[in-house]
């Protein structure tokens, strides 16, 4: 007969065994009065890989969906966020410019106004196109929403009704709150 002890033992022992394979498994840290555990992916390369293909065709698709539903808008919207991306690069330039004008007329002690004015109106001129590139684009961007929305929310309702699922059971209603078509637009951003 097996003795309260040596059972009591056998059962720390498997404890102690999956605690083991549980810390391969299991990634932990504090952060501040935060214990933080997470699960360690694998690192499988080829699985690593097959996933980033298998990510990158599900991005062309939608990225070809939306460029169907408005090229023009699509390609602005892709030029507006190059321009968001560039911008602070651009008016920094233009402001570096004015600030060694300025330094060089302080250092001869002969400020050059009329260069002084050509940046300054430079600067000006580049800050009023970037609000007026930016009313654009939200105008633009409003507009290529309001069709994703629209095309998978009629998508998401096609599915629903193939699976029957638009009946009693089915959430017919909430086909125009869906959560997926806002999140669509989202990664869109």
């Amino acid at each position: 007969m097996i003795s309260a002890d040596t059972q009591i033992k056998a059962e720390k022992s498997k404890e102690e065994a999956q605690n083991e394979a549980d810390k391969d498994k299991l990634i932990q840290f504090d952060l501040g009065v935060w214990r933080i555990i997470m699960e360690k992916t694998p690192q499988n390369p080829a699985k690593a890989m097959n996933n980033v293909f298998n990510d990158a065709r599900t991005i062309l698709r939608l990225v070809k969906d939306v460029y169907q539903l408005g090229p023009w808008l699509f390609v602005i919207m892709v030029l507006t966020r190059t321009w968001h991306c560039l911008e602070p690069l651009v008016l920094l330039a233009l402001s570096s410019r004015l600030l060694r004008i300025i330094e060089e007329g302080l250092r001869t002690g002969k400020p050059d106004a009329e260069e002084i004015t050509k940046a300054l109106l430079l600067r000006l001129i580049t800050a009023a196109f970037v609000a007026l590139l930016q009313k654009f684009a939200s105008q633009c961007e409003m507009v290529l929403q309001g069709r994703v929305r629209m095309h998978f929310d009629a998508f998401i309702l096609q599915q629903k009704l193939q699976l029957g699922l638009c009946g009693p059971e089915g959430d017919f209603t909430s086909i125009h709150r869906s959560s997926h078509s806002g999140s669509i637009y989202q990664s869109l951003k």
